[in-house]
């Protein structure tokens, strides 16, 4: 995995803080600084615009507030005008050159890759924010445009794919994978070597047990514990969990 080219600050042997916004593809942890991202005296924050309005949106504006290193100054939604959180929205069409980076803040997987390839091709970058008090061991890795939110717990060897959504208080323990687009719910914990597949939502409060593995495009209800493999395009829930349902891909 490549290291980020800046803005990652150590906290403590086993705690980093990323600067909101990298220019990458994918970043590793590794308890210190990766070269060249010491910050100089008086940096002007970078302007960053959120693609949503709604309440995922308020908690991805929540954990940049946080963050306190950049500023959200707008918001995007091609279907809405007016002000948000007391910010503009725009169409993304319409949004100023001087916003160089977006972060995808709607919950809908069947979308958030369409948004974020509209990003990327609209020349701007993919924004990542991780909230203070997400707990990040050394030698996770991160893809751009995820986003983690107060208090998940991301232990060794954890990867995490390209803009996916890590929500309050969810566990990824050690050497899971969350592919691409997935989202974790709150509380949602991950057992060991587990794995999410792309653009799965894993619903609230739900557990998947060590090795266990979510196939792609997959709804794992609230409160459900995975015990078995699900494959690819299933609903499934309960405990334990039980497909529901199979479908094509989204």
């Amino acid at each position: 995995m490549r290291s980020a080219k800046r803005g990652f600050y150590p906290i403590s042997r086993n705690r980093v803080q990323a600067d909101l916004i990298g220019i990458f593809h994918e970043f590793a942890f590794d308890g210190r600084c990766a070269l060249g991202c010491d910050k100089v005296a008086g940096e002007i924050a970078m302007k960053v615009a959120l693609w949503g309005c709604g309440g995922h949106a308020s908690v991805v504006f929540e954990t940049i507030r946080a963050e306190g290193k950049h500023e959200v100054v707008a918001f995007v939604d091609d279907h809405k005008s007016g002000l948000y959180l007391a910010r503009p929205i725009f169409k993304i069409s319409a949004l100023p050159r001087d916003i160089g980076a977006v972060i995808i803040a709607t919950g809908d997987e069947a979308i958030r890759d369409k948004l974020a390839t509209m990003v990327t091709g609209d020349g701007r970058m993919l924004g990542t924010t991780i909230h203070p008090s997400a707990v990040i061991a050394q030698g996770v890795t991160m893809g751009e445009g995820s986003v983690v939110f107060a208090g998940a717990v991301l232990q060794p060897g954890a990867s995490i794919g390209r803009n996916c959504i890590i929500n309050t208080c969810a566990s990824v323990d050690h050497d899971c994978i969350v592919e691409d687009g997935a989202q974790l719910a709150p509380r949602v914990a991950l057992g060991g070597r587990a794995l999410v597949g792309s653009r799965s939502f894993v619903g609230i409060g739900s557990a998947i047990i060590n090795g266990v593995r979510v196939g792609a495009n997959c709804v794992i209800g609230a409160g459900s514990v995975v015990v078995k493999n699900i494959p690819d395009n299933s609903h499934a829930y309960g405990v334990p969990a039980r497909v529901v349902r199979k479908g094509e891909a989204t």
